[in-house]
């Protein structure tokens, strides 16, 4: 635009609702009404006689937390002359506002820390593929394959005994509570391919920050399972995964640490960056078997990056451990993420080599202790908040502790952020105001809490999610009462 130009008058009227949180409460209302979500602003664009040698360009933010009312009045009384316009020049990379940091591009890439990396896992059937309930994931799995199964049947016999012609779209039933169709399970019908279910494939997700579900790992039935083979072969295989927000997402960078598989949205287009990788064992006597491969695991952490921070701090002691938890420690840095901010929304995180080998240490140790936190959080010691029961409560009852959905004390528009109402019966207080400070992109940790711990069915499928379910499998009914507190314990 600029290029074609001779100027760009651009009017942000904000209103972004795919944001959330503080950032959804900045961009104010939507221009145009409650279907609207996305943010708008008004493009002039002024084209002369003759060619341009480069438009000139000018901003306007219409500035925050203006409801919809306020910013179209704003709008009616303005007048193109009369507007005080931000005169712009973008950056080598095009940025006209938020623009990116000459600094950063020298920072280490996080990515070359690493041998391998992937993106989270795509489901694209998260109603079928993930469960609070093993037990009910097994049985969806199987009846979706069964259904798919004997349509190929059907398919198959329609066209041996040429009854339809159709293609395998037309053909098939099109029933979302019996199976979700796309282009690829479209081509196995048509190529007669049948499905079957793999016990191997059962395993554990981190679907949400602190939000484990029961998943079915499986190339059919998922749309990109990356290289989640290599890092966690089968529910058994012990790895850590350092997990970073991606580019294009709408909300802050974050990192959290996992041990089980990390879905796509775990930190928004998830960039995972694993310490180990499992790869076939090559002995001496014989090659490696395709079809039972011997596994062995071997480290992720890229020899190079090793060799350049040990020369760098002159201390050949640094290990890859060191490095990987260093790592995750300036990942958590709030000078690096509030000074790179423009930089992490729209490029692949970079890192910066610590002043001394002392504060290298230092981060790595930091890194280490957020990686026990992050990856244990089920096992720290809960917070010592009051847990107030109705009168008459009795906690041997079957639905003592159940939680159907959670919610901050008092009233919804002005909710009590010290107490959260987990059932009619049991409700948490005392919280600190420090446990809301630690953020995982628009969200606190127990804002992801009380958004992902609750019964709820899918509208498609009319498959029912039910979080008690996880803490029933796992013999442990107050799960979710005491997982508040000892994720209060982890922000704190």
């Amino acid at each position: 635009m600029a290029g074609e130009f001779h100027a760009v008058y651009c009017y942000n009227l904000r209103g972004d609702q795919r944001t959330a949180g503080e950032k959804s409460r900045q961009e104010g209302g939507k221009i145009f009404g409650q279907e609207s979500r996305a943010g708008v602003a008004v493009l002039l664009l002024v084209k002369k006689p003759g060619e341009s040698t480069g438009a000139t360009i000018y901003y306007r933010d219409i500035g925050d937390y203006l409801p919809r009312e306020a910013k179209l009045e704003i709008l009616t009384g303005s007048r193109l002359a009369d507007t005080e316009w931000q005169a712009i020049t973008p950056n080598q990379y095009g940025d006209w506002i938020h623009q990116r940091s000459e600094t950063f591009q020298t920072l280490q890439p996080l990515a070359s820390i690493f041998t391998m990396q992937t993106q989270g896992l795509v489901t694209r059937r998260d109603s079928w593929c993930y469960n609070s309930s093993e037990s009910k994931l097994r049985t969806n799995i199987k009846n979706t394959v069964d259904f798919y199964n004997s349509q190929v049947a059907a398919f198959q016999r329609a066209q041996s005994s040429g009854s339809s012609s159709k293609p395998a779209s037309e053909f098939v039933e099109r029933d979302p509570q019996k199976f979700h169709w796309n282009v690829e399970t479209y081509r196995d019908l048509s190529n007669k391919v049948q499905y079957a279910v793999a016990d191997a494939g059962f395993s554990v997700g981190s679907y949400r920050p602190f939000f484990k579900q029961a998943l079915y790992l499986d190339q059919r039935l998922n749309s990109r399972i990356g290289k989640f083979p290599e890092i966690y072969p089968d529910r058994s295989a012990e790895n850590l995964c350092m997990c970073v927000t991606g580019t294009g997402v709408n909300v802050p960078f974050y990192a959290l640490m996992t041990d089980t598989i990390p879905d796509d949205a775990f930190t928004g287009h998830s960039v995972c960056l694993p310490r180990w990788r499992y790869v076939p064992a090559q002995t001496v006597t014989r090659k490696p078997d395709p079809d039972n491969p011997e596994l062995e695991q071997v480290s992720n952490i890229n020899p190079k990056a090793l060799a350049q921070f040990r020369e760098h701090y002159g201390d050949p002691d640094i290990s890859e451990d060191d490095l990987f938890y260093y790592a995750y420690g300036v990942l958590h840095s709030r000078q690096w993420r509030e000074k790179f901010a423009d930089d992490l929304a729209k490029t692949a995180a970079r890192i910066p080599m610590a002043a001394t080998a002392d504060d290298f240490r230092a981060f790595a140790a930091a890194g280490r202790e957020l990686a026990e936190l992050h990856v244990n959080y089920e096992t720290v010691e809960p917070y010592p908040l009051e847990e107030s029961h109705a009168l008459g409560w009795n906690p041997d009852a079957p639905n003592a502790f159940r939680v159907e959905k959670m919610t901050y004390g008092g009233p919804a528009r002005n909710p009590d952020r010290t107490a959260i109402v987990c059932n009619a019966h049991v409700t948490l207080r005392g919280i600190p105001e420090a446990a809301h400070e630690y953020r995982l992109g628009s969200r606190s940790a127990l804002d992801w809490l009380i958004d992902r711990y609750q019964v709820k069915t899918d509208g498609k499928s009319g498959i029912t999610n039910d979080p008690n379910d996880w803490a029933a499998e796992h013999g442990n009914p107050r799960y979710i009462i005491d997982l508040v507190k000892r994720v209060t314990t982890v922000s704190v």
